[in-house]
């Protein structure tokens, strides 16, 4: 969760199968699940929420540039042009828009090589329906989202590990189960050592 308490976070690697997010995300049970994102976002109750959707953009410490961009190419989009040019008042209404859209796809230069897609969800009512839970870096805010339907779960990857034919099994038997018959299920190429 970044930014404010009440922003929260779906975050997609468009580079799934690196030694180094297996390394830092699943290094013990590891799984990379693959969705489509359009169907993803269609696929869920977000009736009283806002969904903002982008590539991370990743900046140096204090670095302006990035930023100064991506504000410019906001306010360059022909829908807001036209928005603005038919009411001057809805340049504020934009300027509100673009405050809570932008933020949650900043991050630290330092995380590009996970070239990172997101989707950001802002509550209509910031506060209802937040839960918590404890972390080693402490209260994590968290929202638990409905499903209509079945999620549009295209393919799961298995991280590197020793027993990946005992977690196979058990994947295989929970999709089944939820009804996930043609969810395309396999290994990682990529090795710890």
């Amino acid at each position: 969760m970044h930014r404010a308490a009440h922003v929260f976070n779906l975050s997609f690697c468009l580079e799934p199968d690196l030694l180094s997010q297996w390394r830092g995300y699943g290094s013990s049970q590891g799984v990379c699940l693959e969705f489509d994102d359009d169907e993803l976002a269609a696929s869920l109750e977000l009736t009283h929420y806002q969904v903002f959707k982008n590539r991370v953009i990743y900046t140096k410490e204090n670095s302006t540039v990035e930023a100064r961009n991506e504000i410019l190419a906001f306010f360059r989009q022909p829908q807001v042009q036209a928005a603005i040019n038919a009411d001057v008042m809805h340049e504020i209404i934009q300027a509100t828009r673009l405050a809570h859209s932008l933020p949650p796809f900043f991050k630290n230069d330092g995380f590009k090589e996970e070239q990172e897609f997101r989707m950001a969800i802002l509550p209509d009512r910031p506060f209802e329906g937040v839960n918590f839970r404890v972390s080693e870096n402490g209260l994590v805010p968290y929202l638990i989202l409905e499903a209509k339907d079945k999620l549009p779960l295209k393919s799961i990857r298995i991280g590197p590990r020793s027993n990946r034919s005992m977690m196979m099994d058990g994947i295989s038997f929970l999709l089944q189960n939820k009804g996930y018959t043609s969810t395309r299920i396999s290994f990682t190429e990529t090795p710890f050592r």
